[in-house]
């Protein structure tokens, strides 16, 4: 999360007065020569003073590192864990900024660390980015690091899950809460809603998802559509969209076809046949009727 405005004292505060007596002597000091709240506070503001002025530029940081909390392990171990976890993580995610943290018990199902960390890295005026990519190899880096080296505390994969649902529907909900916009998830499902309701028969299906810029896919089991704006993808069960999927299936599926052209010339057919046959049998009566015409004339005059 970052911010704006050099909020170094508000964020010290809320770090400092959220945690529970004695957990101070966990608290993270990270390339800071003071240890107390002045001093912590001076030296963060001194160093963000060289950045160079941009508007909309950051100051600061505030990151939050969490344990999903162990019941076979002491909350001492847990906080002893957590704090070297935490170390690890400002090693490879900000080794030369300035850090303060403080650890947090308040919340039964887990123990997290909140992390103030400079824009700048000292003594220097440029800000220090990470791009979405560095950032998501760190944040799996010390997910293993946590899974290797501290197999009892029995911690889920979620970072590095496959098809990490849970890291993308994260990023999710933290755009639309930054944003307050709709996530590209809820628009690809909303158009589809649009596409669904508009659908009037099977001819109409493709034609439809088209106009919605979507596209339908069958890949073994797994239905989905494919968002024609940036060629993702994405399954009908995870958009929670099936109940009004099969709902439209059945409904097109029980619906009467409509008469097309190749039924049109089937249903022509007999028809045409007994148009043939018409005309196949007043040829037959006109050849009769020469016949007896002709028998008419070389008859002429003779009596019978």
């Amino acid at each position: 999360m970052s911010r704006k405005e050099a909020s170094f004292s508000q964020l010290y505060d809320y770090i400092s007065n959220g945690q529970s007596k004695g957990d101070e002597k966990y608290n993270q000091y990270y390339n800071t020569f003071s240890f107390d709240r002045n001093g912590v506070i001076n030296e963060f503001n001194t160093n963000s003073s060289l950045l160079n002025k941009r508007k909309n530029g950051n100051y600061l940081y505030h990151e939050i590192i969490s344990l999903k909390s162990s019941e076979s392990l002491s909350k001492d171990r847990q906080k002893e864990i957590l704090n070297d976890v935490v170390e690890k993580y400002i090693q490879e995610r900000s080794n030369n900024c300035l850090v303060f943290g403080g650890l947090h018990d308040e919340k039964e199902h887990n123990l997290h660390y909140h992390l103030m960390i400079s824009a700048n890295e000292i003594n220097k005026n440029s800000r220090y980015r990470l791009n979405k990519k560095q950032f998501s190899d760190i944040k799996k880096s010390i997910e293993n690091y946590v899974i290797e080296r501290y197999p009892e505390l029995n911690q889920e994969k979620l970072i590095n899950a496959e098809n990490n649902k849970y890291s993308e529907k994260q990023n999710e909900t933290e755009y639309k809460k930054r944003t307050g916009k709709k996530t590209k998830r809820e628009n690809v499902k909303e158009r589809l809603r649009t596409a669904f309701n508009k659908i009037k028969s099977k001819n109409e299906f493709d034609t439809e998802l088209e106009y919605e810029g979507l596209k339908y896919y069958i890949r073994g089991d797994n239905i989905g559509f494919i968002d024609l704006s940036d060629g993702k993808k994405y399954r009908l069960k995870t958009l929670e969209l099936n109940d009004e999927f099969n709902s439209l299936k059945n409904k097109l599926e029980n619906k009467k076809p409509e008469k097309d052209f190749d039924n049109a010339q089937s249903d022509y057919t007999p028809y045409k046949e007994t148009i043939k046959i018409k005309i196949k049998n007043n040829k037959k009566t006109e050849k009769y009727k020469e016949s007896i015409s002709k028998v008419k004339k070389t008859t002429k005059g003779h009596s019978m």
